[in-house]
């Protein structure tokens, strides 16, 4: 599932922005963090392959269960990134709503 690479340890290891640029790894969390009651697991820097996912229409299916909310960790680099969650439920019905990711950076 994952596409792209976002984590450097030097300039051009990564290509998180479609120009060679990346995250520093130095800086990265632990792999399994909460923030804000959520638990999260951060991929880590490796020093080859993907390490992140650039969000391009895919289908994610989670575990069998009862939901009530989804929490993302999600980061843009330079523009606002739009788009919408689309859920199916498992009696068919769906729903949908928007998410906007405020850029990291801006000139």
């Amino acid at each position: 599932m994952l596409n792209n690479r976002a984590f450097a340890m030097s300039p051009g290891d990564a290509d998180f922005d479609g120009i060679h640029s990346g995250y520093p790894a130095e800086f990265l969390p632990e792999s399994n963090f909460t923030y804000a009651g959520v638990n999260y697991m951060f991929p880590q820097y490796k020093q080859s392959g993907d390490d992140n996912v650039l969000a391009q229409g895919q289908v994610i299916t989670p575990p069998q269960g009862r939901y009530s909310s989804i929490s993302m960790l999600v980061a843009a680099e330079s523009a606002v990134a739009t788009g919408y969650v689309n859920v199916t439920y498992t009696d068919n019905t769906t729903s949908s709503g928007p998410i906007l990711v405020d850029p990291f950076w801006s000139w």
